[in-house]
């Protein structure tokens, strides 16, 4: 049986509920076929990334969302993973330019440019990323992005932290905010 969509899979076996909004996913759903990933994205992720993609597509299978902007956002994963699954976000123009996503670490800086368990809401205006520090996701940082379109790219909105791993288990959504953009 295959997983459910990319990073969602991971979320729900942790037992993880979806944040609010509408997730956004292709009509078909996750995509379990590496030959029917773009090349320019094939290209990106096995690049310099070295991804193994057939491994974590097979597994994970990859989701690609048409944006409110006319792209094609897609988040694939790189690596076969337990529960934090490092993902690419690649995007595609309508002129076919595609370019990979880096997002901000913290806000304080840094950027990622692999993400863990990007969830891609409200047809790519909104997403988060979840990064368990125990096995059982029952600890970890939560974080919320919002499309900045005067930017381009994702702009960071709010970090939860649960930083004790006690076999206590919430969904990130509901972690103690530890910085929020309003």
């Amino acid at each position: 049986m295959r997983a459910p969509p990319l990073a969602i899979a991971v979320l729900f076996a942790a037992g993880v509920s979806i944040p609010t909004g509408s997730p956004s996913a292709s009509e078909a759903g996750p995509v379990y076929d590496v030959d029917r990933l773009p090349e320019i994205v094939r290209q990106i992720a096995t690049g310099e990334f070295q991804c193994d993609l057939a491994g974590s597509i097979e597994a994970f299978g990859y989701v690609a969302v048409s944006t409110d902007r006319g792209s094609t956002l897609f988040a694939v994963p790189c690596f076969p993973a337990d529960v934090n699954l490092e993902s690419l976000l690649v995007e595609i123009e309508s002129d076919g330019t595609a370019w990979l996503h880096s997002l901000a670490e913290s806000p304080e800086g840094g950027r990622l440019e692999r993400v863990t368990n990007p969830v891609i809401l409200d047809r790519g205006t909104r997403l988060t990323t979840a990064s368990f520090y125990g096995p059982d996701g029952d600890c970890g940082l939560f974080t919320s992005y919002r499309h900045d379109p005067d930017r381009g790219g994702y702009l960071i909105v709010e970090q939860r932290e649960k930083p004790d791993c006690g076999g206590d288990y919430a969904p990130p959504e509901t972690y103690p905010v530890i910085w929020s953009l309003n």
